[in-house]
């Protein structure tokens, strides 16, 4: 039991390009809008 766990832990943390487009699809889905490049998630500041 949890080997696979651990396998997509590490490929995830090896892939980080297919893990932020599952957190997109995930946030899309539950009707949350990804933080655009760029803005602070806690201030909601735009870097330039």
């Amino acid at each position: 039991l949890g080997q696979g766990k651990e396998n997509v832990r590490n490929f995830l943390k090896n892939n980080p390009e297919v893990a932020e487009e599952i957190e997109d699809l995930i946030k899309q889905r539950m009707g949350l809008k990804p933080v655009p490049d760029g803005v602070d998630p806690e201030t909601g500041e735009v870097d330039f």
